[in-house]
């Protein structure tokens, strides 16, 4: 253990930031947190925390959420800043809180290595996954009546942040019934207590199964998933023989919990390993998780237990063989966690530039990040109401340029209608590249392709007018298509935001005059793999 705190903290945020550090160089509001918590806050305030999200309770995040909000424009930086925060604080209790586990300065920094995509990292929204790790660590404390006070408030408020709090009760159940303390009891009470108000709205809130889906082989994938790609890269080489693989290391793992000394210890970590790997597959069908490419949280709380269980093998092996064997299996794991998926990036999606430019709308379409890339990001429409709620806070935004277009999702509207869509005789300059006629939502569409630009790197210009609309998709990998939108007294030039998806902009925007002309520019001729597609009625 370091005793120096400083040090380790600082080792914590080193890790962190090697693994996440782009949630704090270039944050971002991410999925269900602009989508519901943002929107729901504004609405409801602090009654919010009872509105719950994927059938359950998540107090830490939304709290996060609101706090946040004080500095709606700053709202990505400060987010991410306290999620930060609440990881540090939660690795700390870890390192430093009386556990029954061994090794306890491995265990905290070996929570931010496990070999999957750091997905839960360094974001509001997953706090509530580290809020989880919290109820597993006041689980295992150690049979003394120290901190007593303290565990019951963090049960509390981490037991109504995540639905572990309910599978995690028997735990505290047979603690109860060892150690034979009035703490216990104590803290057994409050553990019910969180998991009825968390069951209520599991219940209410029916969110499926795909047990009905498994086989026998679908098992086999699941201890493939769930063991064999803790140690090995999941393209590796020996991939026709990891279920065999995965056997052999679950059975060492077996003999791991055989030999630690405390019972209680080693019960608890065989239950919360094997319940959240039974609750993974029953949330979401196998074939589609993956620890780096397809719900990497799902692993989350399986590898951590993993990686406690080998920590402690070495702490309870006697036989030198035994311990260099869990360290051939750490070393597997680290390399695996450096060569898969140890850090991962995303696209910014300009929070407070959006945020200024809805001023000017009545209601606006926000970007939310989804994965990462700014093509498949989210777009959550923000009606005046909640618009009008956020601008009434402070703001410390001075950037003049704003977007005068609103976006969204083609299937947000009804192409049939024909309001305002780009006509092909908006077209006052264009090159045909290659065109297609299309049926969107019963309309004919006609649908222009650009692969290159002009010699002035010009892909098309279009006469508007106020509250027209164009239909557009662009291939993934582009990203530099400026808007350049001129009129009376008028000259805008902002980033045109890719979209793989049918998008639309809509030219609504009250600082925009009654005519005005759209030139779409590339700072570059187009490369092979990119591309743009204009919808046109007619």
């Amino acid at each position: 253990m370091i005793k120096n705190k400083l040090a380790f903290i600082s080792l914590v945020i080193l890790v962190l930031y090697s693994r996440r550090g782009s949630t704090i160089t270039n944050p971002q509001v991410w999925v269900e947190d602009g989508v519901f918590f943002i929107p729901e806050f504004l609405e409801y305030g602090i009654s919010s925390l009872l509105i719950p999200i994927a059938g359950y309770l998540a107090f830490i995040p939304k709290i996060i959420t609101g706090i946040s909000l004080t500095f709606p424009y700053e709202y990505p930086v400060v987010s991410s800043t306290l999620a930060w925060l609440y990881t540090v604080f939660v690795l700390s209790i870890i390192c430093y809180a009386p556990l029954i586990l061994k090794g306890r300065f491995l265990c905290a920094i070996g929570c931010l290595m496990i070999p999957s995509d750091p997905e839960v990292f360094g974001t509001s929204l997953y706090t509530l996954w580290w809020s989880g790790l919290l109820v597993i660590i006041i689980s295992l404390w150690r049979d003394n009546e120290t901190w007593i006070k303290t565990r019951i408030s963090l049960l509390f408020i981490a037991g109504l942040s995540t639905p572990i709090s309910v599978i995690l009760s028997p735990i505290f159940f047979v603690r109860s019934l060892i150690f034979k303390r009035k703490t216990d009891k104590t803290i057994l009470i409050s553990s019910i207590f969180c998991s009825i108000i968390q069951l209520y709205f599991i219940f209410i809130n029916d969110t499926g199964s795909a047990l009905n889906e498994y086989n026998e082989k679908k098992i086999t994938t699941i201890f493939k998933k769930f063991f064999g790609y803790f140690i090995l890269n999941h393209d590796t080489e020996l991939n026709g023989q990891l279920w065999i693989i995965s056997y052999i290391f679950l059975i060492f793992i077996i003999v791991c919990l055989i030999k630690i000394k405390s019972k209680f210890l080693s019960f608890a970590l065989i239950y919360i390993l094997f319940i959240n790997i039974f609750l993974s597959v029953y949330r979401v069908n196998i074939s589609e998780l993956h620890p780096i490419f397809a719900g990497p949280r799902y692993f989350f709380f399986p590898y951590i237990i993993i990686f406690w269980i080998l920590i402690q093998g070495i702490y309870s092996f006697k036989n030198n063989i035994l311990k260099y064997l869990v360290i051939i299996f750490l070393s597997l794991m680290l390399y695996n966690s450096f060569s898969s998926g140890w850090s991962r990036d995303h696209d910014d999606l300009f929070w407070a530039k959006n945020l200024e430019s809805s001023k000017y709308f009545d209601g606006y379409n926000m970007p939310i990040q989804f994965d990462g890339k700014e093509s498949n990001s989210w777009k959550r429409f923000y009606d005046n109401t909640i618009l009008s709620k956020i601008n009434s806070r402070k703001s410390s935004y001075h950037n003049s340029e704003i977007f005068l277009y609103n976006s969204f999702n083609l299937y947000n509207f009804k192409v049939s209608e024909k309001l305002g869509y780009i006509n092909k005789r908006n077209i006052n300059k264009i090159h045909i590249q290659e065109f297609f006629y299309e049926n969107l939502n019963r309309t004919d569409i006609l649908r222009f392709r650009f692969k290159a630009t002009d010699r002035n790197n010009l892909i098309c210009k279009l006469k508007c007018n106020i509250n027209n609309k164009i239909i557009y998709t662009t291939s993934d990998k582009i990203t530099d298509i400026t808007v350049l939108i001129t009129g009376e007294n008028l000259i805008n030039k902002t980033r045109l935001k890719p979209s793989k998806e049918r998008t639309v902009l809509d030219f609504s925007s009250k600082k925009l005059p009654k005519n005005f002309t759209i030139e779409l520019r590339g700072s570059k001729s187009l490369n092979k793999n990119e591309w743009i597609d204009i919808y046109f009625t007619f």
